[in-house]
């Protein structure tokens, strides 16, 4: 189990830089998105001890993020060319008279 008040441990900034670097070829994003990659400790037991979160700001729709189940020290750039942008922002919804996004009672988009 992980001791959440224990000091924080620091994060390698050449992990989180070479991680930052591989995102925008990964997801194809525009000069302009920012890109923030942390890791994030867990102490439930249905969750890894540790992941790596990258998110993803100022693309147009909206921010988004993902998740390796691992510490950020052990993702690859094949781990990061892996990610997939979600369904729902390849093909967006609209309803067709309030042009707002629509969501099937469970969060999913209906199929077309």
């Amino acid at each position: 189990m992980i001791n959440l008040l224990s000091p924080k441990a620091r994060l390698d900034p050449e992990a989180v830089e070479r991680v930052k670097a591989w995102v925008p070829e990964a997801l194809q994003l525009p000069e302009e998105a920012v890109v923030t990659v942390m890791e994030l400790r867990c102490a439930e037991d249905d969750c890894p001890d540790v992941e790596t979160v990258i998110a993803v700001f100022g693309e147009p729709g909206a921010s988004r993020k993902h998740k390796l189940l691992k510490p950020l020290s052990e993702v690859t750039k094949s781990d990061v060319m892996n990610l997939t942008v979600p369904k729902q922002e390849l093909r967006p919804c609209f309803t067709s008279s309030l042009r707002s996004p629509c969501r099937s009672p469970r969060g999913r988009q209906p199929r077309r």
